[in-house]
C-alpha cells in the first residue's frame, strides 16, 4: 500500500485507487509494459481543483490545508523517485 500512496502522490491525487495499487505491484514486478500503459491512464485522469457538486467539508482535499498537504507529498514522492535510496522508498 505503501507504494500505491506513492504512485498517488506522485499524480497529486487525494485518494489511492485499485490503478494505483495494480500500478505499483506492475513496477515491483518489473512489468515495464502494463506499468507505463497504466501509468498514462492516470495521468491522463484529471483531478478536480475545484466542483460546484463537491462539499468543501472540513476533510475535503479541496481546502487549502489539504491542497498544501497533496503538495507536500507529491513533492516527498518526486524526491523518492530521484534518489530510491532515501529510506521511505516504497521499493525498500
Amino acid at each position: 500500500m505503501a507504494a500505491a500512496a506513492h504512485e498517488a502522490a506522485l499524480r497529486r491525487h487525494p485518494y489511492v485507487s485499485p490503478e494505483h495499487v495494480v500500478l505499483a505491484a506492475a513496477r515491483q514486478a518489473g512489468d515495464t509494459r502494463v506499468a507505463a500503459s497504466l501509468a498514462a491512464q492516470l495521468e491522463a485522469r484529471a483531478v478536480a481543483t475545484r466542483s460546484w457538486w463537491r462539499p468543501l467539508g472540513r476533510n475535503s482535499a479541496l481546502r487549502p490545508r489539504k491542497q498544501r498537504l497533496l503538495d507536500d507529498q507529491q513533492r516527498a514522492a518526486r524526491e523518492l523517485e530521484l534518489d530510491p535510496d532515501l529510506p521511505d522508498s516504497p521499493g525498500g
